[in-house]
């Protein structure tokens, strides 16, 4: 998503795709999307044939010597992704910012060749998926899935909801998991608190306004989550090592 929002129906959830956020849809899945408002809204998507895909498979987890005895295979497995909305790195901002440039994108070898690093960005994220994936501690596969899936709705909500108060009670009602079973596979999981995440997206989103906007600081400490500078000054120096003052003056 460029600029705006567009709400995106897929396996009964509904995702808000923000700019700066993006999802994933796996192949042959049913979705709808729409975007309710008058505001001007920019966005867009990319598609990937199977050819393509299975190229990048098969090239990901095959050896020179088999590559070259087999340059036209087709890799039968997909690349499949858990419902959820990821946010943009530094690298596939990056990558994604080249797709306003026209000229770039009108040429359909740099097109190719843009299509080969964002689908090998994307593997990158799955593999990542699947390293969390393998950290919840479950005997069925079936159960691992499941309770990843769960923390991949609170995660969702986090990142809907972060400059918004949230209660661990509201973050265990939507996972459907108890408080502490909750917290203990969330930590588990992505090696931090959601405490810890949450405060982390926010400073992440402070930072953007700071640099991106001419907001004062009081009022990016309240669009941030926060309603007291003081406070907020405080957190933003001891996980940065500037003031927010600093920060916005050096960007």
């Amino acid at each position: 998503m460029l600029k705006g929002t567009e709400l995106y129906k897929c396996e009964k959830q509904t995702l808000s795709v923000h700019p700066h956020k993006y999802l994933i849809i796996n192949k042959n899945q049913t979705y709808s999307s729409t975007i309710d408002t008058i505001d001007t809204t920019a966005s867009f998507c990319v598609f990937f044939s199977d050819e393509f895909v299975s190229d990048a498979l098969q090239f990901a987890t095959s050896s020179n010597e088999y590559l070259l005895e087999n340059p036209s295979g087709f890799y039968t497995r997909e690349l499949n992704f858990d419902q959820k909305l990821f946010w943009l790195d530094k690298k596939m901002n990056a990558l994604l910012t080249i797709h306003n440039d026209e000229a770039y994108l009108n040429d359909d070898l740099k097109t190719d060749e843009w299509c080969a690093q964002l689908l090998k960005l994307l593997m990158s994220t799955h593999k990542e998926e699947q390293i969390k994936r393998s950290r919840v501690v479950a005997l069925k596969h079936s159960t691992r899935q499941e309770l990843y899936k769960r923390l991949c709705y609170s995660i969702d909500f986090i990142n809907e909801y972060f400059n918004t108060p949230i209660s661990l009670t509201q973050l265990s009602k939507v996972s459907c998991l108890s408080k502490f079973h909750f917290l203990r596979t969330f930590q588990q999981v992505f090696k931090t608190t959601p405490y810890q995440y949450i405060t982390s997206l926010r400073l992440q989103y402070a930072c953007q306004l700071l640099k991106e906007t001419d907001l004062p600081i009081g009022d990016v400490c309240l669009a941030s989550g926060y309603f007291d500078e003081s406070s907020f000054t405080r957190l933003f120096h001891s996980k940065l090592g500037v003031t927010p003052r600093w920060f916005k003056k050096n960007s």
